[in-house]
């Protein structure tokens, strides 16, 4: 067991350099990111960058950047997961949120976002201006850009909600937030309504009090028991919860439709988008079939058939 955690400590410990190597490598280059997930998270919630494990670094980007840093990244020593085609790559812009590369030196897996979010939830945290206003912690003595402990809880419940919790410890870090630290209740729940987010924040929220018996300020529980419809459906996210655990399922994230997620949506224009999200290809899409630039919009038929390929297997 000691070998174990010693080992994750120096995988955290060597992660963490190499996020320091990203963030000196783009300030140099004047490039702004914000770090989030991985050892931001793990200093954040837990106190300490070695009581959580992660497996690659999460680093936000602007978009209008996004070709240099491309250039910039392939100069020194790190190397692309996917190669596309350059009108791929367009396509995937409003697509897919994010791209990875690896480390020569370490492979170590990076990724960059230019959205907090992925599509599939249409929320868009553009008016939280993080790359100009970000909030510095101290890891290892050196100042790192990140999300300060509210924003990062609000971003926690959707990119759980998103993926339909198929990780329990996801909500652990929820708890872990809520308990080593002192949040400001108020401006989580204005955060959250920013983003049409607040039903995604007060179902996560009851999750983490039924599962983990996180304690929350009553005017956050009086909100949540209040919503009938809000308890039934996060009441059947908690029972799938528990089914995945008991049956030991194996769930994995994929773009489908789920009524709990289409619930969670807070508007009828995010709602409309969201049932289409079937029909939108995706980056597995294009990797798997070639197509011409003019012919580029036969992805929108091949993915209902991949879908279907799959269902079948």
């Amino acid at each position: 067991m000691k070998s174990v955690n010693l080992t994750i400590i120096k995988e955290n410990m060597l992660m963490t350099i190499e996020l320091i190597n990203i963030i000196k490598l783009f300030r140099k280059n004047n490039i702004k990111l914000i770090a989030f997930k991985g050892p931001t998270l793990a200093q954040l919630a837990y106190g300490n960058i070695a009581l959580r494990q992660y497996s690659d670094l999460d680093i936000l980007i602007d978009y209008k950047d996004l070709s240099r840093i491309i250039m910039l990244l392939e100069k020194n020593n790190y190397t692309l997961e996917y190669h596309l085609l350059e009108y791929q790559n367009k396509n995937l812009k409003n697509l897919v949120h994010d791209f990875a590369v690896y480390s020569k030196s370490n492979n170590i897996r990076i990724e960059f976002h230019w959205r907090l979010t992925s599509g599939e939830f249409y929320i868009d945290t553009k008016s939280w201006d993080l790359l100009n206003y970000p909030n510095y912690i101290l890891i290892n003595q050196y100042k790192i850009p990140s999300l300060n402990n509210e924003k990062l809880l609000v971003y926690l419940c959707i990119h759980g909600y998103k993926h339909m919790w198929e990780r329990v410890e996801w909500l652990v870090d929820i708890n872990k937030l809520h308990i080593n630290n002192n949040l400001n209740w108020k401006e989580i729940i204005e955060l959250s309504e920013q983003l049409n987010a607040k039903k995604i924040l007060l179902s996560s929220l009851y999750l983490c009090n039924q599962l983990l018996n996180m304690k929350l300020p009553q005017t956050i529980t009086e909100q949540i028991f209040s919503n009938y419809i809000l308890n039934k459906i996060s009441n059947r996210m908690l029972q799938k919860i528990i089914e995945s655990y008991n049956y030991s399922k194996v769930s994995s994230h994929s773009k489908h439709l789920s009524l709990i997620q289409f619930y969670m949506l807070e508007n009828t224009k995010s709602r409309l988008l969201y049932i289409t999200i079937p029909f939108k290809p995706t980056e597995e899409d294009y990797k798997i079939i070639i197509i011409p630039k003019y012919l580029s919009f036969l992805y929108y038929f091949i993915r209902p058939i991949n879908i279907l390929i799959k269902k079948i297997k």
